[in-house]
């Protein structure tokens, strides 16, 4: 389990993926659903900032890359004169 998403892996090798909702933990849906929290293992994965700060470079190095791109471009047109 990472924030809201789930990932359950079965006995038989199948892997389902699900989000949970915000507001509900996932031992109160298990029981709600009539499933024994005692009996499931339940792994947590910590918060990594390292992962948000690398998913924000690679949304912002192409843009950056395609303003520098378009300032060389006129840079050089306007030396041209």
């Amino acid at each position: 389990m990472h924030d809201d998403d789930l990932k359950v892996f079965r006995k038989d090798g199948m892997v389902y993926k699900s989000r949970k909702e915000r507001d509900i933990s996932i031992i109160s849906v298990l029981a709600s659903s009539g499933a024994d929290p005692a009996t499931i293992t339940i792994e947590v994965k910590e918060f990594s900032p390292f992962g948000s700060a690398i998913g924000l470079l690679f949304g912002f190095v192409p843009i950056i890359l395609f303003f520098g791109v378009i300032f060389y471009a006129i840079y050089k047109l306007g030396s041209r004169r």
